[in-house]
């Protein structure tokens, strides 16, 4: 008997992401060849395997990103809405990524909120121009 409150598998819920990304992609009539291109992947057979067996997380997380998806939306915990563009991430940068330990992702999301921090105080505020009356 399984329990109703026992936590999906990993495995479960990459699969479940990775169809509901693909089938959204190819409604938008993004081919698997362009799919493979934009993860920076030679074989557009890597993505038709997908279809079947799921998307490795990395690659789920660049292409949601890349065509505007939210990890989150994938997994149906938040409404759809329309994609957003997205600056695509480099696949050496989400590999690399998924390489580290806790503690090291850790120090790139801190060195990033720096770095972002920085370029926010160094943009020039935009002011609002009042209506005229």
């Amino acid at each position: 008997m399984s329990g109703s409150n026992s936590p999906e598998p990993l495995s479960a819920m990459l699969a479940r992401a990775s169809k509901h990304l693909l089938d959204r992609i190819e409604k938008r009539g993004i081919t698997a060849t362009d799919l493979a291109r934009s993860l920076g992947i030679e074989a557009s057979q890597n993505v038709t395997n997908w279809k079947r067996r799921g998307m490795p997380a990395n690659k789920l997380i660049q292409a949601a990103v890349h065509y505007g998806y939210s990890v989150d939306e994938l997994l149906g915990q938040t409404t759809a809405s329309a994609p957003k563009p997205g600056p695509a991430v480099p696949a050496a940068l989400l590999d690399s990524l998924a390489e580290l330990d806790a503690d090291g992702r850790d120090d790139v999301i801190w060195y990033a909120q720096q770095r972002a921090q920085k370029a926010r105080e160094r943009s020039p505020r935009r002011r609002r121009k009042s209506p005229a009356a």
